[in-house]
């Protein structure tokens, strides 16, 4: 079994400064990370990416669906494709 945390716990956006705990995360014996993607460039987590490798974590994703209006499971088409519109990003 692995055993991961969702980095919430710690930011809603990791930055370097972020990486020092994350690796006590690691030493503690967690084999991942969940990484919140809420904002930011594709560019950011490439490089989180590369750094959470170095540190020997796996990782997944959380986000959040920001409003109503972006609500990919809506009746309106115009809300839904708002939503996965958002959740492509």
């Amino acid at each position: 079994m692995k055993l991961g945390i969702n980095l919430l716990c710690l930011t809603d956006f990791v930055e370097e400064s972020h990486l020092d705990n994350i690796g006590r995360l690691r030493d503690l014996g967690y084999d991942g990370v969940e990484v919140p993607v809420l904002s930011g460039k594709v560019s950011h987590y490439e490089r989180l990416g590369r750094e959470l490798d170095g540190l020997g974590l796996g990782r997944s994703t959380t986000s959040i669906v920001p409003t109503p209006e972006a609500n990919p499971v809506s009746c309106d088409a115009d809300v839904r494709a708002r939503g996965r519109a958002h959740l492509d990003w």
